[in-house]
C-alpha cells in the first residue's frame, strides 16, 4: 500500500509513482517489477539504482515517499492511553509509544514486548535511548502488532550531589557504581567519603549503609555493592570551604577572600581598594569562632589605627574570621541644620563641611517670591554643660546669596534658618463675581480691596441687576456656621442620650414619660433637620449703586473665596407656611404684607399669627414683633389697621413666613420651643432654596 514517487533525468526520463503490492514488489515502466519488500527506505533507493543501472548509463535519480499505507497496532498495559491506534507503516515502538502518550508512572521503561501474531518478537530496553540517544533497539512494526508494557521493574532513588537525581528501574543486578553512572556521575561537590544506601530489609525495618567510595580500600567492593528494590542512595556535598576569611558591611567587594599566612586586617582592606567614601574609621569589628567551643567572639577594633599598622588593632587573621566595617550614618548622628519660612522646602538637612547660608538655601529649592531678603535670622544652640545657651544672629539674606562672608556665615551644628515673607506680601487672592454684571468672572483681588472697587473693574451692574436680591457668601462665615450647627446636633443628642436615659430607668409617672416620649420624639426630628440645612456662608449686604456704595457700611473688605452673586428681578413674592395656598405670586408695586396674605386666603386657624415675619431677598428678617404700633392706612382693604406689619410694603424676592401655632402647657413648654424651631428651619431651607 505504501507509494513511491521516482524521478530520473539524463540519458532516461521520467517521473514515476508506483505502488506497493501485496507481493512486496513495485513495477516501473522500462525497468521492470522490482521486489522491495521488508526494506528500509535507504535500501529502497540503493535497489532502485542498481535497477535502472542494469538497462541506462548516465542517469540521475531520486527517490521520495508518497502515501503511505496505514496499520494498526494495539497498546495494552502500563501506558497512558491504551487502545488500538492507526499509524504509518515507516512506525516504530518507540512512535507509536508517543502516540499513546507512553508509559504510565507505574509502566516500564526497561521491559516493553513487541507481540507478533501471539509470539514475542522482542524486550526493548529504552535507557539506551533516553540517557544516549541510542536508536537501534528500536523495532519498526507490522500491522497487528501488540506493545505491552508491563509494571515497572525494581527501582532505587538517586539524590544529593549528582548531575542528574532521579528514580532509576534496576535490570540485571545494577550495583551502586552503574546506578551512579545512569545519575550522570557524580559532581566535584560530592562527598566521597560517605555515600548512604537507605534499604528496606523484610518489609520490617529500613538500615543505613554509610559507604567510602574515595581512596579507602573497600572503595571497589562498595563501588560493586548490589543494589535492591527500593534503595535509596545519598550522595552528601563535601564540607563548608576553609582558607578563608569573610569581608562584611560598608565595603566595596564584601565576600570570602583566602587567607594567606600571616594575613593582617589591613591586608584584607587596602590592597583590595574596600574602602567606600564615608567610611567608619573609628571601630571595625572581627568575628571569630574560638577555641575550644568555637563560640563566636567579637573583637573591635580602631580601622584608622589598624590601617596605619598599629598592631593592637591590626589583628593577625584566623580561619573563618568575620570583617565587618560600617559607614558613618551608621555610627554616627549625622550633623543637620534645618531651614523655614519663605523658602521651597522647609525642612531639616544634613550639614556639609564648609557649609554656609547660600549652600542652605539652594538645598532648600531656593527662596520663595515672598522672601524679605533685608533680614534672616539664624539661631545656633551650644550645648554649655547642663545647659544649651541660645544665640541669635541677624544677617542680610541678599548679600549671603551674593556670597560677602560677613553675611554668608558657616554653618554649625544644628543652627536654625529662618526667611521672612515680605509683610503684607499676598498670594493670589481671588473672588467671584456672578450673575447681573457686565463681565462676571474670578477677580484677583489686592489685601483691602472692597467690594466697589471689584464691582467697578466688572463693568458695573447690568440693566438686568436686582440690587436688593444680591447674594454674598464667605467661606470663613460657612466653616463658622458649620461649626454652630455641629455644635447644636451635638448638645440635641446629648439631650437625647439624657431623656432616653430616664425612660430607660423607668423612675418617671405616666405624664411625665409621655411628655418625655414627646420631646424626645422632637429633639430627634431636630437632629435630622440641622443635618440636613444648607450651609451657605451668606452675609447680608444692601448693594447701592455704585457711586453710593463706595460711601456705606455695605462696602466691605473682600477675602479670598468671596462669591457675590447679582440675580435678574424675580418680578414675584412668596407666602410660605400656615396659609390656604401657599404659592409665589407676581410681584405688584406698592403692595404690603396684608395684600399677599389676603391673595393666597389669609393664615389659616393653626396659624400663629403673633410671630409672622418677612424673609427680603437680600436675606435680611423683618418680623410682626418689630412693627411699632399706632394707625397705618391699609390702601388694599380701605381701612387703618392698628398694626403697621401688615402695611408693611414688599418688594420683588421677599418671602412671607407664616409659622404654625403650638399648643401652650406647662410641661409642653420645651416641645413647643423645638416645634417651633423644626418649623422655621423648614420654612428657612424653604426660603435659601428659593433664592
Amino acid at each position: 500500500g505504501d507509494t513511491l514517487r521516482i524521478d530520473v533525468w539524463g540519458s532516461i526520463e521520467g517521473n514515476y509513482m508506483a505502488a506497493v503490492n501485496r507481493n512486496g514488489e513495485i513495477a516501473v515502466p522500462r525497468l521492470g517489477v522490482i521486489n522491495v519488500w521488508g526494506q528500509t527506505f535507504g535500501q529502497v533507493r540503493e535497489t532502485i539504482r542498481r535497477q535502472i543501472a542494469k538497462y541506462f548509463t548516465n542517469f540521475e535519480f531520486n527517490v521520495s515517499m508518497g502515501a503511505l499505507r496505514s496499520i494498526q497496532v494495539f497498546m495494552v498495559g502500563e501506558v497512558q492511553s491504551p487502545g488500538t491506534y492507526q499509524v504509518n507503516s515507516l512506525s516504530t515502538v518507540l512512535t507509536a509509544l508517543s502516540e499513546a502518550g507512553g508509559p504510565a508512572k507505574t509502566g516500564t521503561l526497561r521491559n516493553i514486548q513487541l507481540l507478533r501474531e501471539g509470539k514475542r518478537v522482542t524486550t526493548i530496553d529504552f535507557y539506551a535511548f533516553f540517557l544516549k540517544g541510542d536508536k537501534s533497539k528500536d523495532v519498526r512494526l507490522q500491522s497487528g502488532d501488540t506493545i505491552f508494557v508491563p509494571i515497572i521493574g525494581p527501582v532505587v532513588a538517586v539524590a544529593g550531589n549528582v548531575r542528574r537525581p532521579a528514580i532509576y528501574e534496576l535490570k540485571d543486578g545494577l550495583t551502586l557504581s552503574q546506578a551512579l553512572d545512569l545519575a550522570g556521575g557524580l559532581i566535584p561537590t560530592a562527598y566521597l567519603q560517605k555515600v548512604q544506601v537507605d534499604r528496606v530489609r523484610d518489609h520490617r525495618i529500613t538500615t543505613v549503609l554509610d559507604l567510602d567510595i574515595g581512596t579507602s580500600a573497600k572503595a571497589r567492593d562498595n563501588l560493586s555493592l548490589a543494589l535492591m528494590d527500593w534503595d535509596r542512595i545519598r550522595v552528601a556535598p563535601i564540607a563548608l570551604a576553609g582558607g578563608y576569611v569573610r569581608l562584611e558591611g560598608y565595603v566595596v567587594r564584601p565576600g570570602e577572600y583566602e587567607l594567606s599566612p600571616g594575613m593582617r586586617l589591613s591586608d584584607l582592606i587596602l590592597p583590595y581598594d574596600n574602602l567606600l567614601p564615608e567610611f567608619f574609621p573609628d571601630l571595625a569589628q572581627v568575628i571569630r569562632m574560638a577555641p575550644p567551643e568555637y563560640q563566636p567572639l567579637i573583637q573591635t577594633v580602631d580601622l584608622k589605627k589598624a590601617l596605619d599598622g598599629d598592631p593592637d588593632h591590626n589583628l593577625l587573621l584566623r580561619e573563618y574570621d568575620v570583617v565587618k566595617l560600617f559607614s558613618r550614618k551608621q555610627m554616627e548622628e549625622l550633623p543637620q541644620v534645618a531651614v523655614s519660612g519663605a523658602v521651597l522646602r522647609p525642612g531639616t538637612y544634613r550639614l556639609y563641611e564648609k557649609m554656609t547660608v547660600r549652600d542652605l538655601v539652594a538645598t532648600a529649592g531656593n527662596l520663595k517670591r515672598s522672601a524679605y531678603l533685608s533680614q534672616a535670622e539664624i539661631t545656633r544652640f551650644l550645648p554649655m554643660g547642663l545647659q544649651t545657651k541660645t544665640e541669635r544672629h541677624l544677617i542680610d539674606l541678599q548679600k549671603a546669596l551674593e556670597g560677602i562672608p560677613e553675611h554668608d556665615l558657616a554653618l554649625q551644628v544644628d543652627d536654625h534658618l529662618f526667611v521672612r515673607s515680605i509683610p503684607d506680601y499676598a498670594e493670589k487672592y481671588t473672588v467671584k463675581i456672578v450673575g447681573e454684571v457686565l463681565f462676571p468672572g474670578s477677580y484677583a483681588i489686592a489685601k483691602g480691596e472692597k467690594l466697589a472697587s471689584v464691582l467697578e473693574r466688572a463693568g458695573g451692574y447690568s440693566q438686568d441687576a436686582y440690587l436688593n436680591g444680591a447674594f454674598f457668601t464667605r467661606e470663613s462665615l460657612k466653616q463658622s456656621q458649620r461649626h454652630q450647627t455641629n455644635r447644636l446636633i451635638a448638645e440635641q443628642e446629648q439631650e437625647i442620650y439624657r431623656i432616653t436615659s430616664q425612660l430607660a430607668a423607668g423612675a418617671m409617672g405616666e405624664e411625665d414619660v409621655a411628655a418625655s416620649q414627646a420631646i424626645l420624639e422632637s429633639r430627634q426630628q431636630l437632629v435630622q433637620k440641622l443635618k440636613q440645612v444648607p450651609i451657605t456662608g451668606r452675609m447680608v449686604i444692601h448693594l447701592q449703586a455704585l457711586d453710593q456704595l463706595a460711601e456705606c457700611p455695605d462696602n466691605v473688605e473682600l477675602l479670598d473665596g468671596d462669591t457675590l452673586t447679582i440675580p435678574r428681578n424675580p418680578k414675584t413674592v412668596t407666602v410660605l407656611g400656615q396659609v390656604y395656598n401657599p404659592v409665589s405670586m407676581a410681584y405688584n408695586p406698592g403692595q404690603t404684607v396684608g395684600y399677599y396674605l389676603d391673595k393666597v386666603g389669609g393664615p389659616r386657624k393653626n396659624a400663629e399669627t403673633g410671630e409672622i415675619y418677612v424673609v427680603r431677598a437680600d436675606g435680611s428678617v423683618f418680623s410682626k414683633q418689630q412693627s411699632g404700633f399706632g394707625l397705618k392706612w391699609d390702601s388694599t382693604h380701605k381701612l387703618w389697621r392698628g398694626n403697621s406689619f401688615y402695611t408693611t410694603e414688599l418688594f420683588p424676592g421677599d418671602t412671607i413666613l407664616v409659622p404654625e401655632k403650638v399648643k401652650r402647657t406647662d410641661w409642653m413648654k420645651e416641645i413647643k420651643d423645638i416645634t417651633t424651631i423644626l418649623y422655621q428651619i423648614s420654612l428657612g431651607a424653604a426660603v435659601i432654596l428659593s433664592l
